[in-house]
């Protein structure tokens, strides 16, 4: 019981030794720091740091006993206040965040001769990018095929990718299917689709430009991809895309879907 207790307060915010010190408290009802540090297996110095971060935090307060100095453990319920305050504390971080964004993204995307790239693995890596460019608000322009391997990613999190695709309009998507797979479900209103031989385009993953962001994702295993932020090397890509727009042939979805 006393190691689920331990991780209970960890997750509040005590460290471990915090932790084992508070629940050598709890059980004594009043100790010295020294009593403490020998229950709580640390030396004295260390029980007198613990102490002084518990007392701050409420969670202990100190009496004097027969000339001695003691603490006594305050209520446990004030560990909901501890975990409250950490709370306001990260909503209050967040929305300042919020606030700044505007202009540290604009800080961020302060032309560079020198294009930006960034490196990506793993799947919540890729999702992340995939995520900036849907946020973006410049047109999407898309290639990506449609084999086993991207139905596999579009699974993943396929409410929370229909519901970050709900707002896209007027993105346009290049699209080679493997004959037998079918699109996943998908808000029919996001993306202009047009097709692209699939014999004639043996490759895995996607590519997108958004303004002066391009994205290369590939599926296969955990995938990887990069992302490159210079507008004249975005230029070349929405060239390609318009070319194998005008000859690629418009999308007929199957009745009923």
């Amino acid at each position: 019981m006393l190691d689920t207790l331990r991780s209970h307060l960890g997750a509040a915010g005590l460290s471990e030794k915090e932790a084992n010190i508070y629940l050598a408290l709890l059980q004594t009802g009043s100790a010295t720091p020294q009593v403490l540090a020998e229950r709580a297996k640390v030396n004295r110095s260390t029980a007198y740091l613990a102490l002084a971060s518990l007392q701050k935090r409420g969670l202990v307060s100190s009496v004097e006993a027969r000339g001695k100095q003691c603490f006594v453990a305050e209520p446990p319920d004030r560990l909901t206040r501890l975990v409250d305050d950490a709370v306001r504390r990260v909503e209050d971080g967040r929305n300042k965040i919020m606030e700044a964004l505007p202009s540290l993204m604009a800080l961020f995307q302060v032309a560079d001769p020198a294009p930006r790239v960034r490196f990506f693995e793993g799947a919540d890596a890729l999702q992340a990018a995939r995520e900036e460019i849907w946020a973006t608000r410049a047109p999407i322009s898309e290639i990506f095929a449609l084999d086993e391997d991207m139905l596999r990613v579009a699974a993943l999190k396929q409410e929370e990718r229909i519901k970050l695709t709900r707002h896209i309009r007027g993105a346009r998507a290049l699209v080679a299917i493997k004959p037998g797979v079918s699109f996943p479900p998908r808000d029919p209103d996001s993306f202009e689709i047009r097709l692209l031989d699939f014999q004639r385009c043996p490759f895995r993953g996607s590519l997108f430009v958004a303004g002066h962001k391009m994205c290369i994702l590939t599926t296969h295993a955990d995938g990887m991809g990069i992302m490159v932020n210079h507008p004249e090397i975005t230029a070349v890509f929405q060239a390609l895309f318009e070319s194998a727009w005008m000859t690629a042939t418009p999308y007929q979805a199957p009745f009923g879907n």
